[in-house]
């Protein structure tokens, strides 16, 4: 039931932003740590930092072209990007 109730969120939430479906594998952990990494600071904040990190360095690496058409991020009307200054 464990491993169902974590595939479930990260599955609709993917598929919602239009993410591959092959991203799946290290975002629960990405996750998981971005939740650890905030409060104070302590030894499991400090353990979950370096992998935080990865998602946010994941993220900056996401735009329009590389997701699903249809989705939150990729939809018919979404702006272009990135937007001209």
């Amino acid at each position: 039931m464990r491993d169902f109730a974590s595939h479930l969120p990260l599955s609709i939430v993917a598929d919602l932003v239009g993410l591959d479906e092959n991203v799946s594998g290290k975002m629960l952990e990405r996750v998981a740590a971005a939740f650890n990494a905030l409060g104070s600071m302590n030894a499991r904040t400090r353990q979950a930092l370096q992998t935080a990190f990865g998602l946010v360095e994941y993220v900056r690496t996401l735009r329009p072209k590389n997701l699903k058409l249809g989705g939150a991020g990729r939809s018919s009307r979404s702006p272009r990007w990135p937007p001209a200054c």
